[in-house]
């Protein structure tokens, strides 16, 4: 996806700068969403379904 976003942005814009704009979002949001993930619970919730 994150691809066919940069390459559909520079088409658009004409500015790889701005096409690479869409890959530094979602980095962006994958460390929003990561930041979010309580290893520790991960863990015990593994360890019990083992």
């Amino acid at each position: 996806m994150g691809p066919l976003l940069l390459g559909l942005v520079t088409q658009w814009t004409g500015s790889q700068r701005i096409g690479i704009t869409t890959v530094l979002a979602f980095f962006s949001i994958g460390g929003v969403l990561l930041s979010g993930v309580n290893e520790k619970r991960g863990i015990a919730l593994a360890k019990h379904q083992e």
